[in-house]
């Protein structure tokens, strides 16, 4: 548990590094797909999807690639469905993400729920709920 942890967390800081780096670009905070702009959607999108990717895997550290795979291109198309303004990309992330990373958590064997990294791995993330629940 630890290993997968700590592989998952620096990935993690990595693509959520990337993802605001390509978010500081021009044009790169309003990430949802446009038509008439096929090329920069692409480019939007590839990045969306990898910056999911990566920080799943550090809060989904025990997932499969598959699932963290398959759960980041979920969050993606909810992200172009659900017509996503800049203003609540935020919010809508943060969300994302701790959704993914509970039913995680509670999908997880029994074995892996026994330990105390299990109980920190929840404590750890409050002050980051605290910070959602005030926007």
């Amino acid at each position: 548990y630890g290993q997968a942890m700590a592989f998952g967390s620096i990935l993690s800081v990595f693509g959520h590094g990337v993802g605001h780096l390509h978010y500081g670009s021009k044009g790169g905070m309003d990430l949802r797909f446009f038509a008439d702009k096929p090329m920069e959607s692409l480019i939007n999108t590839c990045v969306m999807l990898f910056t999911y990717a990566a920080i799943f895997c550090g809060t989904m550290p025990l997932a499969s690639k598959k699932r963290i795979v398959a759960t980041a291109i979920i969050c993606c198309a909810l992200h172009n469905i659900l017509d996503i303004p800049p203003t609540l990309m935020f919010v809508y992330a943060q969300a994302a993400i701790y959704i993914t990373g509970s039913l995680h958590q509670l999908s997880l064997e029994q074995h892996d729920k026994e330990s105390a990294a299990y109980m920190a791995f929840g404590l750890l993330q409050m002050p980051v709920v605290a910070v959602g629940i005030l926007e």
